[in-house]
C-alpha cells in the first residue's frame, strides 16, 4: 500500500504519540516518542519518493511530445531516484536518535547527500515547469526568457494554458520561498554541511588538551621518519597519532542540524528534510494527476 499525503507530515506521527497521551512536556522523557516519530516520518517519506519514480515513468510512456517525455522521464524521474538514495544515505549516517559525534569521512559524506537532495530537489521543479512548457506553453510561452521558467514564476504561470495548474502550485509557495532562502546550496554558492559534534565549555577543554597531545605525537612521527631508526618505532608512533586522532573525533555529542550560512544558527535535519522531500512529492503528485488529465482526454 503506498504512502498518503498525511503520512508524509510529521505532525501526523507526533500527533498519534500525542493523541495516545505518551507527552509529558519532559524534554529528556518525551525523546523516545519523538525519535520515534521522526523514524516513521523518514520511512514513509522514504517510500513515497521511491515510489514517485514508478509513477513519473508510468505518465512519460503517456507523454507524445519528446521534450516533454525527456524532461519528466530523464529529468523528474533520474531525480527522484537521486532523492532516494540520496535520503537513505542520510538516514542511515545520521539515524533520529544518533547523539555520538560523526566521523569526519561520514560528515562528507552526510554532506553530499544533503547537497544531492536540496539540488535535485529544486532541479526537479524546473524539470516539471519545462514539461509544463512544451506540452501547454503554445505561442505565448515564446516571449518568456529562460530564468522565466519556473513553476513559481508569474510570468510562467501567467501563460495560457499553464495559468490552469496556479491552483496546484500557489499552496507550495511559502515552502519554496523558505526553501530557496534557507537550504537551497545553488542560490547561496554556499554547499549545505554537518557539524561532527558541538562541544561544550568541558568538551572544548578536552579537545584543546588532546589536540595538544595529538600535535605532539605527529611531530615525533615527521622527526623519526627522517631518522634511521626501526620501522616498528614508526609503526608505533603512527599508531599513537592515530589513537589521537580518534580521541579528538570522540569529543562531544552529535546534534543533527545543517549549518549552511556561517552567520546564522542550525536547522534541524528531523523533520526538515523528510518534510521537504514529502512536499516535492505532494506537488509532483498534483502535478502529474493534472498533466494525465490533460493529455488523455
Amino acid at each position: 500500500m503506498g504512502t498518503t499525503d498525511s503520512d508524509m507530515e510529521y505532525g501526523k506521527h507526533i500527533g498519534f504519540f500525542e493523541n495516545m497521551g505518551l507527552l509529558t512536556g519532559d524534554g529528556k522523557r518525551d525523546a523516545y516518542f519523538y525519535n520515534q516519530a521522526q523514524e516513521m516520518h523518514c520511512l514513509s517519506v522514504m517510500q513515497a519518493i521511491g515510489d514517485l519514480q514508478t509513477d513519473i515513468l508510468i505518465l512519460g510512456q503517456k507523454i507524445g511530445l519528446e521534450e516533454a517525455y525527456h524532461q519528466l522521464v530523464f529529468g523528474a524521474a533520474r531525480r527522484s531516484k537521486i532523492l532516494w538514495t540520496a535520503f537513505r544515505q542520510l538516514y542511515r549516517l545520521i539515524s533520529p536518535d544518533r547523539t555520538s559525534p560523526l566521523p569526519l569521512d561520514d560528515v562528507f559524506e552526510a554532506a553530499r547527500a544533503l547537497n544531492d537532495i536540496y539540488i535535485h530537489l529544486r532541479g526537479m521543479q524546473d524539470n516539471y515547469a519545462w514539461a509544463l512548457l512544451y506540452l501547454f506553453g503554445g505561442d505565448a510561452s515564446k516571449q518568456l526568457n529562460q530564468g522565466d521558467v519556473s513553476l513559481f514564476s508569474k510570468k510562467f504561470t501567467n501563460v495560457q494554458p499553464i495559468a490552469e495548474f496556479v491552483d496546484i502550485v500557489k499552496p507550495f509557495s511559502d515552502w519554496n520561498t523558505e526553501l530557496k532562502a534557507m537550504r537551497d546550496p545553488v542560490a547561496h554558492r554556499i554547499p549545505l554541511s554537518v557539524p561532527p559534534a558541538i562541544l561544550d565549555e568541558a568538551d572544548q577543554k578536552k579537545y584543546a588538551e588532546v589536540n595538544e597531545l595529538y600535535n605532539a605525537a605527529q611531530s615525533r612521527f615527521f622527526v623519526l621518519c627522517r631518522e634511521p631508526v626501526e620501522r616498528s618505532e614508526i609503526d608505533a608512533a603512527s599508531a599513537e597519532v592515530e589513537s589521537f586522532h580518534e580521541q579528538l573525533q570522540g569529543i562531544g555529542k552529535f546534534a543533527p542540524v545543517i549549518v549552511h550560512d556561517p552567520k546564522e544558527g542550525g536547522t534541524n535535519i528531523y523533520p526538515t528534510v523528510p518534510q521537504d522531500i514529502g512536499m516535492i512529492v505532494k506537488l509532483a503528485r498534483l502535478l502529474n494527476s493534472r498533466i494525465e488529465s490533460k493529455v488523455t482526454t
